[in-house]
Formats: C-alpha cells, sequence, structure tokens
C-alpha cells in the first residue's frame, strides 16, 4: 500500500472535476486514477474549509 501524497493543484482539480461534470465519485475517481476513498476525503477537506482548497476557489 502506497503513501501517496497529492499536491495541492491536483486536489483542486479532483473537487472541481467532481462539482463540475455529471459523473459521481466513482466516475471522477477512475478518470484521475485515484482511490474513490481519497476522492471523498478531498471533497470532505473542501467542505469542512481545508486552507488549500477553500483558498483556491474550488467552487
Amino acid at each position: 500500500m502506497s503513501n501517496q501524497r497529492y499536491i495541492p493543484e491536483f486536489k483542486v482539480k479532483a473537487v472541481r472535476s467532481r462539482h463540475h461534470t455529471h459523473l459521481g465519485v466513482q466516475g471522477v475517481a477512475e478518470a484521475l486514477d485515484i482511490n474513490p476513498l481519497m476522492l471523498s476525503r478531498m471533497l470532505k477537506e473542501c467542505r469542512a474549509g481545508n486552507n488549500v482548497l477553500k483558498n483556491s476557489e474550488v467552487e
């Protein structure tokens, strides 16, 4: 199991992709080749006000 870290720009891209497409978490995760649970965590961080994602004006 890998401990991959994602750069803030990638996280922003992932969250934007989820918000701006008709795809669900599973579809976006597959398109970005990441685990759906990781994408869910990124979305949760954004909703909670994570400084990197919120300051990048994701929505």
